[in-house]
């Protein structure tokens, strides 16, 4: 005779909800850039009343993206983001290989539910607004259908400061 625990035979409406997941791909330039970044979204994640939304990331440094097995596994990781962010603290431009690899990620999500983020430290910085960076990234997720927001202000930090 099998035997089993009352608590296992639970009718399928009474077994707990497993909370939706925000898959958050972070695209950086320095170190800082990308701790910002995780700062930020964690930030943004938060600031709704109900319970917090769980977030994986996925961090990917602009200058080690240079071979054919990144970009299988970065085009993997974009595919299931619901966030894009790309975050920079330096002045150099973006590389042609990194928005070679942009556009075609972004071009395969096409019109999904997704966003692309621009975070950008400081004024000098190669992603401020009136940078041609900032406009290829703005055309790029416009052109793919994908929301487009950057928390800019002018000429004052971008980016809060943290500790």
């Amino acid at each position: 005779m099998t035997t089993c625990a009352p608590e296992l035979l639970r009718k399928p409406e009474s077994l707990p909800v497993v909370p939706a997941r925000l898959n958050v791909v972070i695209f950086y330039d320095t170190v800082e850039a990308g701790r910002d970044a995780f700062i930020t979204v964690g930030r943004i994640a938060g600031i709704t009343d109900d319970e917090l939304v769980p977030i994986c990331f996925q961090p990917w440094r602009h200058d080690f993206m240079q071979d054919a097995d990144s970009f299988e596994t970065v085009l993997r990781d974009v595919r299931d983001a619901g966030m894009i962010v790309v975050a920079a603290n330096g002045v150099v431009p973006l590389s042609s290989t990194f928005k070679e690899w942009l556009t075609a990620f972004l071009e395969l999500k096409k019109g999904q539910d997704s966003a692309v983020v621009v975070l950008s430290a400081h004024a000098q910085a190669n992603l401020h607004p009136d940078s041609p960076d900032f406009a290829f990234l703005k055309n790029l997720a416009l052109e793919a259908e994908l929301d487009f927001f950057s928390p800019t202000f002018g000429a004052a930090p971008l980016l809060p400061e943290f500790p």
